[in-house]
C-alpha cells in the first residue's frame, strides 16, 4: 500500500544553522526531505557525518513549502511506494529539486505509473537506485548530500553502474558520464566481468577496482574519454589558485597582518600562494587561520565569499566587453 506522503514527508535538519537562516533562502542552502520515517532517520545519520562546514548548510523542510522556493536546492529521498499524486504535484513545481527513488518491493507493473506521477522530464532531476541494504543506501545518500552541499565545483561520484559494456557514473548534479569499457581495458584487463567489481570511495572521490588496485576519480575518467579535458582542468586549477591566492591576500591585508605575522609560513611561501603560483595546503590554511585568530572553517568561509565576489566581478567585466 502506498504511503501518504502528505502525512509522512519529513525534513532532515543539519546542526549549526538557525531557523532564520533556513528561511532566508541563501543560495548555499540545501534542504533534504525524506518521505518516510525510516529514510528520515537514515538521512539524519548521514547529515551528522558531514564536516561541520557542510553540515551547517544542510537543513530541513517540507515537500510542500520548499518545492515552491527557487532559492534552495532540495533533495528528496523516497521509496517508490511513497510516491503519491499530491506530493508529485508539489515536487513538479520546483526546478531546483532533485530526487532519488529507491525501488522497493512493489511489483514491476506499478513502477511506470508511480514514476510518471512525478512529472519529471529531465534526467538531471531524478535518479532511480536499486534498494539493497540500509548501509549501501546510507552511503549513497551521504555521497549525494555531501556533493550537493560542496560549493567548490568539483565533480564527485554519487553512484556508478554498468550498462551493457559501458561504465556509467552519476554526479551530485545528476550529470551522467558514460565510459566505454574499451577505455579501461589496459587498466582492468580484457575480462569484462571485472568492470562491475568496483568499490566507491566514502566521499565519492574515486572508484577502486581491488583486483588490479586501480583508482579513478571523475576527472581522470573524463580525461580518458576526452584527453582535451586535461588541458581545461589545468586552466581551471590555475584560475582556482589565482582566485583564492588573491582572496588570501585581501583578507590578510584587511586584517592588518603582514606576511611575516603568519607563523608557520615563511614570507616567500606565502607570497607564492597569494600570487597563485602555489596551491594552498591544509597546513598553510591552519597557519593562516591561526594568524587571523579564527577557526579554519570560518577562515575558509570568508575566503569562499571573497572568491565568489571576485568571480562575479570578473564575469560582469567580461559581459560588458
Amino acid at each position: 500500500m502506498a504511503t501518504d506522503t502528505r502525512k509522512r514527508s519529513r525534513g532532515v535538519k543539519g546542526s549549526g544553522r538557525s531557523a532564520n537562516a533556513a528561511r532566508s533562502g541563501t543560495a548555499e542552502s540545501l534542504v533534504v526531505v525524506a518521505t518516510n520515517a525510516d529514510y528520515e532517520a537514515l538521512c539524519r545519520e548521514q547529515v551528522r557525518r558531514l564536516p561541520s562546514r557542510l553540515r551547517s548548510a544542510v537543513f530541513s523542510g517540507s515537500v510542500k513549502r520548499e518545492a515552491s522556493s527557487s532559492s534552495h536546492s532540495t533533495l528528496i529521498v523516497s521509496r517508490l511506494a511513497d510516491l503519491s499524486r499530491s506530493t508529485a504535484e508539489h515536487q513538479a513545481r520546483a526546478a531546483t529539486t532533485r530526487q532519488v527513488v529507491f525501488i522497493s518491493e512493489l511489483p514491476i507493473e506499478a513502477v511506470t505509473a508511480r514514476l510518471m506521477s512525478l512529472q519529471i522530464r529531465s534526467s538531471q532531476r531524478l535518479h532511480i537506485a536499486s534498494k539493497r541494504d540500509r548501509a549501501s543506501e546510507g552511503e549513497l545518500i551521504y555521497r549525494l548530500v555531501s556533493g550537493m552541499a560542496e560549493l567548490d565545483g568539483s565533480e564527485t561520484i554519487v553512484d556508478a553502474w554498468v550498462e551493457e559494456e559501458d561504465l556509467v557514473l552519476l554526479s551530485p548534479c545528476f550529470h551522467r558520464m558514460v565510459v566505454p569499457s574499451e577505455k579501461l581495458k589496459r587498466f582492468l584487463g580484457n575480462d569484462l566481468s571485472t568492470l562491475s567489481k568496483f568499490e566507491i570511495d566514502e566521499d565519492g572521490r574515486f572508484l577502486h577496482w581491488p583486483h588490479s588496485d586501480t583508482h579513478f576519480g571523475w576527472k581522470q575518467l573524463h580525461q580518458l574519454i576526452d584527453p582535451s579535458a586535461a588541458i581545461e582542468d589545468v586552466k581551471k586549477t590555475e584560475q582556482f589558485k589565482q582566485t583564492y591566492g588573491s582572496a588570501i591576500r585581501t583578507l590578510r591585508e584587511s586584517s592588518g597582518l603582514k606576511q611575516a605575522d603568519v607563523v608557520g609560513l615563511v614570507p616567500r611561501q606565502l607570497r607564492r600562494i597569494e600570487h597563485g603560483e602555489q596551491t594552498v595546503s591544509r597546513k598553510a590554511l591552519e597557519a593562516l587561520s591561526a594568524a587571523h585568530g579564527i577557526p579554519v572553517e570560518e577562515y575558509l568561509r570568508r575566503l569562499a565569499a571573497l572568491a565568489a565576489k571576485t568571480r562575479s566581478t570578473a564575469n560582469e567585466a567580461t559581459a560588458q566587453e
